[in-house]
């Protein structure tokens, strides 16, 4: 005898999946174009803040603001050569005579500057000041969109590079972290595909070599000998043309005018508050001199030491990239607010090369943290955290493993396919010994 039709009716209705109304769930689409809505927004809030600070605080005249302060010195280095005067740029009393006709009344800047970097003031020091500060901006942010356009497709992630808190903050005063993070990433990104071209536009970080200590130290102990002689050679070639330009006597003068730098860190004429390394940090806090310049010097150690690291587990080429750019800023005593700019390489590389491995755990935190950090530079606020935060930054980029063919804790997924781990001369994350 079968069952009754209403048991049947409900032992059917059983067996159905129960299907349940949702609302539209996020696409990676749409959750990219809203991301770049929000960063587009920043961008130009970012641009407002400059056109206002240019508009409410002329750039030069009695009274000058803050937008463009820095510039000065660039500029008048650059009259002075157009005035055949460029062999006395290192003369402070003579450089000053310069900065005053813009600014008069903010306290004039020597030039501390390596010679081959006067050439690259000497054609904006043709233009009235407020003409080529707006030029400076505009070579600084062109080079590094260039330098990074090959790096990201991602609207969203290259104008969170180019609009990032430490970009504005160096665009602000007009200081030079913008092209030098344009050389740095542009050569950088080549290093693998053309280690020739690559070696010689790094070779012109002889204009502020500080900010890339660490890389000689990466070409070295990856045997990236083409590279590094190329690199060379384009350091000796802007050397020599700055000697032709300028004469030979403009090198002793910047030996002689190089000190100045030391003195200020030692007696303090800069605030320690604005010099964002380990040094700075102990100096302020009350510590002598001896003890900033030993507490700098474990600082470069651990700076190599995580690179070495990263360079042992072989990571793939974005990773040792970061890793070098930021050990470069752990190294020297004399580094300031406005060069935290060049972090935005590190950030743009980790946040592509994680997309396309995999993020590690903690990620995606570090790497929007990493990219707010300066604005507490903005907000007057706990001067040396940017520095602090390098440090953990490193600490992590070194403990964590490189995606493999195996399941690794702090990778959420398989990055790399058995394929590649088959020839290691061929694996992503290994350097050629050719290059």
């Amino acid at each position: 005898m079968g069952l009754p039709l209403v048991l049947q009716i409900d032992n059917t209705t059983e067996r159905q999946p129960m299907r349940v109304r949702s609302g539209r769930q996020p696409t990676a689409a749409g959750l990219a174009r809203a991301a770049t809505v929000g960063i587009g927004l920043w961008t130009g809030a970012s641009l407002a803040v400059i056109a206002g600070l240019a508009a409410v605080s002329p750039a030069s005249g009695p009274d000058a603001g803050p937008f463009g302060a820095d510039f000065v010195n660039f500029w008048a280095a650059g009259r002075m050569v157009w005035a055949g005067l460029g062999d006395l740029v290192y003369q402070p009393q003579m450089h000053k005579l310069a900065e005053v006709v813009a600014r008069p009344v903010p306290l004039p800047l020597d030039f501390v500057y390596p010679p081959p970097f006067i050439l690259v003031c000497a054609p904006f020091g043709a233009l009235p000041f407020g003409a080529a500060l707006l030029a400076f901006l505009a070579c600084g942010f062109a080079g590094l969109i260039l330098a990074l356009r090959g790096t990201t497709r991602q609207t969203w992630a290259l104008l969170a590079t180019i609009s990032a808190p430490a970009v504005l903050i160096d665009a602000i005063i007009g200081q030079s972290a913008i092209l030098v993070a344009a050389l740095l990433g542009g050569g950088l990104v080549m290093l693998d595909r053309a280690p020739r071209r690559a070696g010689l536009v790094l070779g012109l970080l002889v204009i502020k070599p500080t900010l890339a200590l660490a890389l000689p130290v990466m070409l070295v102990l990856t045997r990236r000998w083409l590279a590094l002689t190329h690199a060379a050679l384009s350091c000796a070639l802007a050397c020599a043309l700055a000697t032709l330009v300028l004469g030979p006597g403009i090198w002793p003068a910047f030996l002689a005018a190089a000190p100045a730098v030391a003195a200020w860190l030692r007696t303090g004429d800069l605030e320690f508050s604005k010099i964002q390394s380990l040094y700075g940090l102990m100096r302020q806090i009350g510590f002598g001199v001896g003890t900033g310049y030993a507490m700098q010097a474990a600082s470069a150690l651990f700076a190599l030491a995580m690179l070495a690291i990263v360079l042992r587990r072989r990571h793939p080429p974005e990773v040792v990239n970061a890793t070098t750019v930021i050990a470069g800023l752990l190294i020297p005593p004399y580094f300031l607010a406005y060069d935290l700019a060049v972090t935005v390489l590190p950030l743009l590389w980790l946040n592509s090369a994680w997309q396309r491995d995999g993020f590690p755990r903690w990620g995606k935190p570090m790497l929007a943290v990493s990219w707010a950090m300066p604005l507490s530079f903005l907000l007057d606020a706990r001067p040396h955290l940017p520095v602090l935060w390098l440090f953990g930054l490193l600490a992590y980029l070194a403990c964590i493993r490189p995606p493999g063919g195996v399941e690794d804790a702090m990778w959420g997924r398989h990055a790399w396919p058995d394929a590649t781990m088959k020839d290691p001369g061929n694996e992503p994350g290994i350097p050629c010994a050719r290059c």
